[in-house]
């Protein structure tokens, strides 16, 4: 499926509304972005307070962080994605890979 966003072969995606089906069944693409763009705002505040300076990312914090960002949205967050995306200005790992 093709997107302005990216081109995805995920069973999660709605082809009727050009979205990832999500928790909160939003299915207005704009709609979806802001609601990703808060979650991401609250998410780096709350990163701030749960790491330190001196802190080593790990693997775990890959999941975590994604989790944190996008748990409220969609029920795979801070899972690894076993579909390729693909956008035209971004290259984007093949999920074999992550």
């Amino acid at each position: 499926m093709t997107t302005e966003k990216y081109e995805t072969n995920d069973p999660l995606w709605d082809e009727d509304h050009e979205v990832l089906k999500n928790k909160l069944d939003i299915t207005d693409p704009k709609e979806l972005a802001l609601v990703e763009e808060r979650s991401l705002a609250a998410a780096y505040v709350a990163a701030l307070l749960h790491y330190s300076e001196t802190h080593q990312f790990t693997i775990d914090d890959v999941s975590f962080l994604h989790s944190l960002f996008l748990q409220d949205v969609y029920p795979w967050a801070g899972e690894y994605r076993t579909v390729d995306i693909s956008s035209e200005n971004i290259h984007w790992c093949h999920a074999a890979y992550i």
